[in-house]
């Protein structure tokens, strides 16, 4: 593998863990687009899949992204859930046939 790339790979992760962190406060959550933060998490996961057999570092960094993956997820869960406590609501469900969306667009969502 050449420099360049195993230094692509190195930002990429940094820069999910960066948007993990940012998606974990509840204030920067907005600027993070839900659905490109979740594509990005699994793309990445999977390019250091790939690459783990060239080196023990893509490894690592791919279970450390499979950990905060995992931990975003609960507390994606744990969102939904208090939105349904606060609402009454089952998440997906307002009433007959209306629906609370499971994620939300912001301005980035375009780009």
């Amino acid at each position: 593998m050449t420099k360049p790339v195993a230094d692509f790979v190195c930002r990429q992760f940094s820069n999910i863990l960066v948007l993990a962190a940012a998606y974990k406060n509840p204030f920067l959550r907005q600027l993070v687009p839900e659905d490109k933060f979740w594509a990005l998490m699994a793309r990445t996961i999977a390019l250091l899949s790939r690459l783990s057999p060239l080196s023990p570092v893509f490894g690592i960094n791919q279970r450390v992204l499979e950990t905060t993956r995992a931990e975003m997820e609960l507390v994606r869960k744990q969102d939904y859930e208090e939105i349904q406590s606060y609402h009454g609501t089952p998440v997906g469900g307002v009433g007959r046939g209306g629906s609370i969306p499971l994620s939300t667009s912001s301005s980035f969502s375009g780009r």
